[in-house]
C-alpha cells in the first residue's frame, strides 16, 4: 500500500480485547488478560486498554483502528 509521498501505510489492528489479543502471543497475550480481569468497568478497564493498545503500537509498528 503507499500512502501519501510514496512512503507505505502501516497495517492496522482493531482496538477491541479481540483485536489487541489477536496481535500479542504467549506471555503478553496473558498479562493482558491478567489485567483485564483484574480491571474495573470503567475508567479502570479504559486505562487498560489503552495501554495495551499503546504497548502493541510499540512493539509492532502497527497503527491502531
Amino acid at each position: 500500500m503507499a500512502a501519501v509521498g510514496g512512503a507505505k501505510e502501516r497495517p492496522r489492528f482493531p482496538g477491541t480485547i479481540g483485536g489487541i489479543s489477536d496481535a500479542l502471543h504467549g506471555s503478553r497475550r496473558a498479562q493482558f488478560f491478567a489485567e483485564l480481569l483484574q480491571a474495573q468497568q470503567g475508567p479502570e478497564l479504559d486505562a487498560v486498554m489503552s495501554a495495551w493498545r499503546g504497548r502493541h503500537v510499540i512493539l509492532t509498528r502497527v497503527v491502531p483502528f
